[in-house]
């Protein structure tokens, strides 16, 4: 049974579900909608365990939810790796998927904002959304894989 996978980096001793006390956020899914509802909760729990602005919380959340499903229905991945880590002021998440090659960044056409929404065609709105919410992002193909790096900085309040 394919289910997500938690784990703490260094220790393995923690049942993945349980585990609260990760200072890296690492994920391991498949193309089950269920496992995007789980990894929700855990980016959530990182979120409040590195007292994340709520900003900062809800993008990671929406960014990682636009590229995973990308991913799964434009790509067929069906492995899905994910981890985020947060260093002083910048939070960095990567995603690696087994999808067909693609590079959202620059392969997928922008869409158009000048026509009314009625008329558009769908897609390229999750994508300008994800570049819009980072500071960087970054695609390559690795390993026969899709690798997504994404960098968010903020400076204090």
């Amino acid at each position: 049974m394919a289910a997500i996978a938690l784990a703490n980096r260094g220790s393995r001793r923690h049942h993945p579900a349980m585990d609260t006390t990760s200072d890296r956020l690492e994920a391991r899914l498949t193309d089950d909608p269920v496992h995007r509802g789980q990894l929700a909760a855990r980016i959530e729990g990182f979120a409040a365990r590195h007292a994340l602005p709520d900003t900062l919380a809800v993008a990671l959340s929406l960014c990682l939810d636009e590229l995973i499903a990308n991913a799964i229905t434009h790509g067929g991945a069906r492995s899905i790796c994910v981890s985020a880590t947060k260093d002083g002021l910048a939070l960095h998440a990567r995603i690696e998927d087994d999808g067909i090659a693609f590079d959202p960044f620059s392969d997928a056409p922008p869409p158009p904002l000048h026509t009314p929404i009625d008329e558009r065609p769908p897609g390229g709105l999750g994508v300008l959304l994800v570049r819009r919410s980072v500071t960087d992002a970054r695609y390559r193909r690795e390993n026969g894989r899709n690798v997504i790096i994404l960098r968010w900085a903020w400076s204090r309040a």
